[in-house]
């Protein structure tokens, strides 16, 4: 570590310095794993914007591994979240299954309803058409809606009708369950009878008769 300062402070201009694919030193330290030398290039100003051959900032790197230190070094230094290719990081952890990754760049403030330049899908479309879970319950669990429409038209509850019964399920399951807690905690009887009602029906166990 202390060799590599010792370069940077000789000439600066070799932190954004490329190899013969494109990547700098923060590609390589991302890949590398290494969050102390990230933030050294971080403090020398690196480019965080510049792109390898195969078209990857180093933003697509961080959130194709996942690496949720590296993500917070690099969004406390007012990183913008939007990738290369129009992707927030948001949508690349989404799509990589970067469960933790995905949580810390929703608490830090990432748009849970960004959508994506070229189909305009959101996070929530991703994980619907991933049939994830997972991922579904934390998008929505930090705010994502599922009635915005991608440039097809389409909403994820669309989405989650066409990829069939079990993302439709969740899916609703999930916005059930928000629907129960919040009428609960406002002591709403009538909606906490509704949704409890909905969802047996839905489930094949409509026992309120």
């Amino acid at each position: 570590m202390e060799d590599v300062r010792q370069v940077l402070e000789f000439d600066e201009m070799l932190v954004d310095s490329i190899d013969e694919y494109g990547s700098t030193a923060m590609h390589i330290a991302i890949r590398r794993r290494r969050p102390e030398l990230v933030q050294l290039l971080l403090e020398f100003r690196a480019n965080i914007d510049i792109t390898t051959n195969m078209g990857e900032t180093a933003l697509q790197e961080v959130a194709i591994r996942g690496d949720t230190l590296i993500v917070g070094l690099l969004l406390a230094k007012d990183v913008s979240e939007l990738a290369g290719d129009g992707k927030t990081i948001l949508h690349i952890a989404v799509d990589k299954a970067r469960y933790p990754c995905m949580e810390l760049l929703l608490q830090m403030g990432a748009n849970s309803n960004g959508r994506i330049k070229d189909d305009g899908n959101t996070p929530l479309h991703l994980a619907i058409l991933r049939v994830d879970e997972k991922a579904m319950e934390i998008l929505l669990r930090h705010g994502a809606c599922k009635e915005l429409k991608n440039r097809s038209g389409k909403t994820p509850g669309d989405l989650a009708r066409e990829k069939g019964r079990q993302a439709l399920i969740f899916l609703d399951e999930l916005v059930l369950g928000d629907e129960l807690r919040s009428a609960s905690r406002k002591g709403n009887l009538v909606v906490v009878r509704d949704s409890l009602r909905y969802g047996s029906v839905m489930n094949g166990q409509d026992d309120h008769k």
